[in-house]
């Protein structure tokens, strides 16, 4: 039998070099990784950078239109794009052209599996990979439309919480969490196997300052953080995971409310949590050279890489020379939009679209190259 199964691997390693495939042993991993404070692929370095789109995934996009516009972002320079991976709607504001991914019948959540919910998001994953881009996926927003159109924490709070309307309830009741794990199970277990999904973000710009019209518990936030990430961890081990906030710090010897814990939020916990992959943070009213040196040397102190996720549609050519020049590891302008394509949404975002031939094209292509250009 030894004799046989030596037999077996030396035939299997033969086929993999007249055929050109990869044998068991040199098989790549597909996966982006985080190497200390930057990224990798397959053993070698992996530039992320790129721009938001989170409307990609709300659009009702049609193949044509959807190919255009991976095509634009492929051909500005980047490998990257982050995409809204959730949209929850009453079913009162769906309509026949709404792509969701949850509907809501007052506290009752259905995860969407069709056509205009995660199979549309099965058509954004397969042509990013087609352009060969890798997606950031984002699980939740703070933020949404007055008119509660494009889901977000707004959603669960009017549909579980009790009135006034809190956003801070999100993090810490365990009806609301437990709606938010089903629908992270089913959306993170589809795409577990999946390569061309870069990585989980628990939301985008998540914060807690008030609940019920008290300030949030001191803590909430981190702790939500904490649970989800490694909820996340625990169904997918192949993937990255970020928390996706604005970077906000929390000291206690300074005035500065982006430094002050306001938003309850805490950089320097969440970077070093053992399930949370990198850091993220995003242009605020601070000094932006200050805000990246604050950030790069903590995320140097916490060896892990660190991704600009927000900035834009104003940019100066210093922010960019500085987040190469300081090793920040990606950067997402805000955020890419198209000329020309069919929008079958119900509300009005497109993108801020940059002509070809602007100046701030020009500078968001360099920047692209110089990211990738750098050791």
């Amino acid at each position: 039998m030894e004799l046989l199964g030596a037999f077996l691997s030396l035939l299997l390693f033969f086929l993999a070099v007249v055929t050109g495939l990869p044998s068991r042993g040199s098989q790549t991993t597909r996966f982006v990784k985080a190497n200390g404070t930057q990224f990798s692929l397959d053993g070698s370095k992996f530039t992320v950078v790129g721009a938001n789109a989170y409307w990609l995934s709300l659009a009702n996009l049609s193949e044509q239109d959807m190919e255009k516009v991976f095509s634009e972002i492929s051909e500005s320079g980047a490998t990257t794009v982050r995409v809204w991976g959730h949209n929850e709607m009453p079913e009162s504001q769906i309509t026949p052209q709404t792509i969701y991914y949850q509907s809501w019948s007052g506290n009752k959540a259905t995860i969407n599996y069709g056509a205009n919910g995660l199979r549309y998001f099965d058509r954004v994953v397969e042509s990013a990979k087609r352009h060969n881009l890798r997606l950031i996926v984002v699980l939740m927003s703070y933020w949404n439309a007055a008119d509660g159109k494009t889901g977000g924490v707004e959603t669960y709070a009017r549909q579980m919480l009790t009135t006034p309307v809190n956003h801070g309830g999100f993090f810490i009741d365990e009806g609301a969490k437990n709606v938010f794990k089903t629908y992270v199970k089913a959306v993170v277990g589809r795409y577990r196997d999946n390569p061309t999904v870069m990585s989980w973000e628990l939301g985008h710009d998540m914060i807690c300052m008030w609940v019920g019209g008290r300030k949030c518990p001191a803590g909430s936030l981190t702790a939500w953080t904490r649970e989800l990430s490694s909820f996340i961890k625990s169904i997918d081990p192949n993937h990255l995971v970020a928390s996706g906030d604005p970077g906000d710090y929390n000291k206690t010897d300074t005035d500065a409310l982006e430094y002050s814990g306001w938003a309850g939020l805490d950089f320097e916990v969440n970077i070093v949590m053992d399930s949370i992959d990198y850091g993220t943070f995003s242009l605020s009213g601070i000094d932006p050279m200050r805000w990246i040196d604050d950030h790069v040397e903590t995320a140097t102190l916490a060896h892990k890489p660190l991704i600009f996720n927000k900035f834009g549609p104003e940019i100066y050519q210093e922010w960019l020379d500085k987040l190469v020049s300081a090793g920040v590891a990606g950067s997402f302008y805000w955020q890419f939009g198209s000329e020309d394509i069919r929008m079958n949404m119900p509300y009005w975002f497109y993108g801020d679209y940059v002509p070809r031939g602007s100046h701030t094209y020009r500078l968001l292509v360099d920047h692209a190259k110089a990211m990738k250009d750098r050791p």
